[in-house]
């Protein structure tokens, strides 16, 4: 699939497939667990039918992507800073890749018959692991911004208003968790945890611009 789509299109760019998470029998999939954060275990599926990716956020998933060599050329590779390294779950490499894309007029495609199956890690069933990674998302973000020239003092309108925008849904899910799945509140939770570091990050990434300024002018 990824073969034929770039040889009929030349000016695809990115492509990835669908991806299934494959469950452990003394591991099956927990109740507490969204389809949101399943993203992060690996699920990604757009549908049946392929896509037309115009908002980076659906960024196809590293487990099965394809990349045109040429684009990558272009645009000076992956930028290192936002794989992990070690035991930190920075991320956001191939969103910021599908985001030079789309803003350099490349196309960027969601292939359902590209479909790859990926075995679940025990380990990361657990709520402490989903925290841990939500709070790598938001300093991978915040990373993210930089890169993109979106660095600032408006990071923290930006970070607080999630922040208390996932608190707000998470109070309210938790008071109709009877009409609704305890998944949704721990999601938001999630989410809302890792704003914290993201804003966290925004004042270390402002505090370290001051300090080099002083630097240059003394």
């Amino acid at each position: 699939s990824f073969v034929n789509a770039y040889a009929q299109d030349e000016k695809l760019s990115i492509s990835g497939g669908k991806v299934t998470l494959i469950w452990k029998e003394n591991c099956p999939e927990p109740l507490w667990l969204s389809q949101n954060l399943a993203g992060n275990l690996g699920l990604y599926d757009l549908g049946d039918y392929p896509v037309d990716i115009q908002q980076p956020g659906l960024t196809p998933r590293g487990l099965n992507y394809g990349i045109r060599r040429s684009f990558l050329d272009q645009v000076g590779g992956f930028d290192l800073n936002l794989g992990r390294v070690g035991k930190n779950l920075l991320s956001n490499e191939e969103l910021h890749m599908t985001n030079l894309a789309l803003q350099s007029g490349w196309r960027v495609a969601y292939l359902p018959d590209a479909i790859a199956a990926h075995h679940v890690a025990p380990e990361r069933v657990h709520p402490r692991w989903f925290l841990e990674r939500g709070w790598w998302q938001g300093i991978s973000e915040c990373y993210r911004e930089q890169l993109a020239g979106e660095a600032g003092w408006r990071q923290f309108g930006r970070g607080g208003e999630r922040l208390v925008r996932g608190l707000y849904k998470a109070v309210k899910l938790s008071l109709l968790r009877r009409s609704r799945p305890n998944s949704l509140v721990f999601e938001n939770l999630v989410y809302s945890y890792g704003q914290i570091g993201y804003l966290l990050q925004v004042c270390q990434g402002l505090l370290s611009k001051k300090l080099s300024i002083r630097r240059a002018n003394s």
